[in-house]
């Protein structure tokens, strides 16, 4: 019996180590290797949000072990691979397959500005504040601000009181908004108000004349081109120059020439 006993517990010992081994190797054939089989992530698609609509994010998955799931922001996952209802931003997107081997990748979504801004504006007069813009905007959420200064926003879309002049406006909804220029006009008329200054006291002998080393302003086109430099000079009281026997120009010449600079230089 001890000899009997003895080769039964040497067997049933070999039994054990024999397990024991066999079950070392198997939990090494189980090992995974996510760099190796692990799944890779790529951005499939998005639709960038508006002022009106947010946007989406549809990603793509190579490789990995089946079931796969994803995630925008590393802690809830889903079967679905879409995103939707998603701001302006940047994001993290995840995929984690069954042996919970992940794989991330990052996506900005830039706002796309939907909103567009008109407007139709009544004539100030020259020196007078008699002017007023009316604002227009369409695109975005249809809930709008509105601005005459591009930083102070207002329910009313209508600005009175306003003098001649160019004026930063702008419309804003949500988290979008659209900013533009708008001019005041003087109403001044190019050949009824301004022509005859500039040919009396500007396109003069020896001054801005055609073969002067001057912008000519003996033509219409010489004038508009040169509109912006012409309204600086005079504005700052540096045409005409301050010398003898060169007609100098009133303050109310000055006044209209400016006005009407301001106005975009019409050929009106």
């Amino acid at each position: 019996m001890t000899t009997l006993f003895r080769l039964f517990f040497a067997a049933f010992c070999l039994c054990i180590f024999v397990i024991m081994i066999s079950g070392c190797g198997r939990n090494d054939d189980m090992t995974v290797n996510c760099s190796v089989s692990g799944p890779a992530i790529s951005v499939e698609s998005t639709a960038a949000p508006t002022c009106s609509t947010p946007g989406t994010v549809t990603v793509a998955v190579s490789g990995g072990t089946d079931p796969v799931t994803f995630s925008i922001n590393g802690l809830d996952f889903q079967s679905s691979s879409e995103f939707s209802g998603l701001a302006p931003g940047t994001y993290t997107l995840t995929v984690m397959d069954a042996n919970e081997c992940t794989a991330t990748t990052s996506v900005g979504l830039a706002v796309k500005n939907d909103l567009t801004l008109s407007f139709t504006a009544s004539v100030a007069g020259c020196e007078g504040s008699e002017g007023s813009v009316e604002l227009s905007a369409t695109g975005g959420s249809g809930t709008y601000l509105y601005s005459i200064d591009g930083k102070n926003f207002v329910e009313s879309s209508v600005f009175s009181g306003l003098a001649n002049g160019e004026y930063s406006v702008a419309v804003k909804d949500g988290f979008c908004e659209f900013h533009t220029k708008a001019i005041v006009p003087s109403g001044l008329s190019f050949d009824t108000a301004i022509a005859t200054i500039i040919k009396n006291k500007c396109a003069v002998d020896g001054c801005h004349v055609t073969g002067s080393q001057f912008p000519d302003m003996t033509s219409f086109k010489g004038i508009q081109d040169n509109a912006k430099q012409i309204g600086l000079r005079v504005g700052n009281r540096g045409m005409p120059p301050m010398q003898e026997g060169i007609a100098q120009l009133e303050e109310d010449e000055i006044n209209k020439i400016v006005c009407w600079v301001t106005d975009g230089a019409p050929n009106n």
